[in-house]
């Protein structure tokens, strides 16, 4: 079952009953309270909300696709979506992102951010890395060996610490964005939106 709801005027939005859903596509300018006590059915969410200020991903357990255009969320933890495998979160104010046993996270698109640390020790399928414009410190993926490509917005974080092996750093540095990439590495972040965007033209066919 999917849904597709756009509505100008909705503030609170209440799903309910709604176990069979497998994929809602949600635009919602005004929206400021997203009540769904179990959405145990849902893999694909697309959230568009600029005033909707947090989420509750514990009532989506068997997400696979997560896209969020949320500018209001300081908060999000996603550390129990095991099932996860791509996570796009557009530009906003975000100040902590939460990741754990998303063993199965494949791909990262992280828009402008006030995030100050990230933590992808656990990622071990991390193959795609995107950051915007953030506040990191310190960059760590050495714990994520399938990795393939990282790209971020300058100015890049004050230290970071690559795997050992695979990657090479480039001879020259584009005047917004930087790329590390190892040698059979696909474009990013246009690899990681195709594979956001490809669920929603499935689902839709």
């Amino acid at each position: 079952l999917n849904a597709i709801m756009k509505s100008h005027f909705t503030e609170a939005l209440k799903l309910e009953n709604n176990a069979r859903l497998d994929r809602l596509v949600l635009n919602a300018p005004r929206l400021t309270q997203l009540s769904a006590p179990a959405l145990s059915g849902l893999t694909r969410l697309d959230v568009t909300a600029p005033k909707l200020a947090q989420l509750d991903s514990a009532v989506m357990p068997n997400l696979v696709d997560l896209k969020v255009s949320a500018p209001g969320f300081k908060q999000l933890d996603l550390s129990t979506l095991s099932n996860l495998e791509h996570l796009f979160l557009g530009d906003g104010a975000l100040q902590a992102l939460t990741l754990g046993a998303n063993t199965r996270l494949e791909d990262i698109f992280i828009g402008s951010s006030k995030i100050q640390a990230l933590d992808f020790s656990q990622l071990s399928a991390l193959k795609n890395l995107h950051l915007g414009r953030n506040q990191l410190q310190v960059l760590d993926v050495q714990s994520n060996p399938a990795l393939m490509s990282l790209t971020y917005t300058l100015p890049a974080p004050a230290d970071i610490r690559l795997p050992e092996v695979g990657f090479e750093l480039p001879v020259t540095v584009e005047p917004a964005v930087k790329k590390i990439q190892a040698l059979t590495s696909a474009d990013l972040p246009d690899e990681i939106l195709r594979k956001c965007v490809s669920a929603t033209a499935t689902s839709q066919g």
